[in-house]
């Protein structure tokens, strides 16, 4: 046991590249973002035509019905 030398953990050699977290982060948006403009799922920012009507639902009742009134 006289030459025994315990291994000595070997320290990364490859240069570590500064941001990278940060790129996958910006990546991660980007992509969300993507999503939300090639699916459109804002569609409840849109107005209702001359002939359409609406109803608003707060806490799953209903609050208000919108829309053209001449049809009630």
């Amino acid at each position: 046991m006289e030459n025994y030398r315990p291994e000595t953990p070997r320290k990364n050699t490859a240069p570590k590249l500064p941001g990278v977290k940060m790129l996958i982060v910006i990546g991660i948006i980007l992509l969300i973002a993507a999503f939300f403009v090639a699916f459109k799922p804002v569609y409840f920012l849109n107005g209702l035509g001359q002939q359409e009507m609406g109803v608003k639902i707060r806490a799953g009742e209903i609050v208000d019905i919108v829309g053209s009134r001449r049809h009630l």
